[in-house]
């Protein structure tokens, strides 16, 4: 299925929503909870309408913040590398340390606790550069995903509602933040600026 196929599934599914809680709200019952829970569903199947006659926009409101911040994705594909070689290097220097010759014996420990820290780091480094060629490989798929989000959203009766927002969320986030991460990173140590005077 298509990007385009979900959010009208989702329309429809939203329009159901939309019908049953009228239908709930207008029936002679004279429950007052089922009242309340139907203008509960009468107001999720507005939202889910409106998520899926937008998702377009949204997907085009995150990448306008992702030019905003200053990120792109060749530029986070640069530093990934860059990345992963100093990881690579890590590793590298790591194994060279815990062999040094046996004249040089009363630096062990001092090596060993060194080589012990390039490991760990280098393991956190590659750990990090995964996941984020993971997230990046999921966001080539972003409009597949926040169609099946809306989609969720759009269930009537709150059965997947929380499911449908956090992939939502986690696509227009993710794609408009991931892009800047190598910025935020170089510059987590900075002093910070004020932007006046």
């Amino acid at each position: 299925m298509e990007a385009g196929e979900f959010q009208l599934l989702a329309f429809k599914l939203a329009m159901l929503g939309f019908y049953l809680g009228t239908l709930l709200y207008a029936a002679p019952l004279p429950v007052a909870s089922i009242k309340r829970w139907a203008s509960v569903l009468i107001e999720d199947s507005l939202t889910a309408a409106l998520l899926a006659l937008t998702a377009a926009a949204l997907l085009a409101v995150s990448s306008y913040i992702q030019l905003l911040i200053g990120g792109s994705w060749p530029q986070l594909d640069a530093w990934l590398l860059d990345a992963a070689v100093f990881a690579a290097f890590l590793k590298a220097l790591s194994s060279i340390v815990t062999s040094l010759p046996d004249p040089l014996e009363a630096l062990k420990p001092v090596a060993s606790a060194a080589a012990s820290v390039m490991d760990e780091l280098s393991w956190g480094i590659t750990l990090l550069v995964a996941t984020v060629l993971g997230v990046k490989y999921l966001l080539g798929y972003s409009e597949i995903l926040l169609g099946v989000g809306v989609l969720l959203y759009a269930i009537p009766f709150r059965l997947a509602k929380p499911a449908g927002a956090w992939l939502i969320a986690f696509v227009i986030v993710f794609n408009a933040a991931l892009p800047a991460l190598p910025l935020f990173v170089e510059t987590l140590g900075d002093a910070p600026t004020s932007g006046g005077c």
